[in-house]
């Protein structure tokens, strides 16, 4: 099993805090494997922060320190987008419910 994670990358202009548009927006993608890792541009990454800092060095040139689980958005049901952290807060969530009903 596999999802698919994205990222869409828009720099803000500083005067307004618009996206600038041309060269420096950027939609990333990846795969969220079973084993835990995430495959981005043909590499696995033992983490999805691995996996970010590798994204946005593709733009800065260098690897930079970034928190994968806030960084990717995968698609909700609704057709909306979620950063990766919500999906696990609620699988976290559904776990340890799951393990009170069976110490109950």
């Amino acid at each position: 099993m596999s999802l698919r994670l994205a990222r869409k990358h828009e720099n803000k202009a500083p005067d307004f805090g618009r996206p600038r548009r041309g060269p420096l927006d950027h939609t990333f993608e990846a795969t969220l494997l079973s084993s835990g890792e995430v495959e981005f541009q043909g590499q696995r990454y033992a983490s999805p922060s691995d996996a970010g800092g590798a994204a946005k060095a593709t733009i800065a040139g260098k690897k930079m320190a970034t928190n994968g689980w806030d960084f990717w958005q995968l698609d909700g049901y609704d057709g909306s987008l979620r950063e990766l952290t919500h999906a696990r807060s609620q699988f976290v969530a559904q776990q340890d419910a799951g393990k009170a009903k069976t110490n109950a």
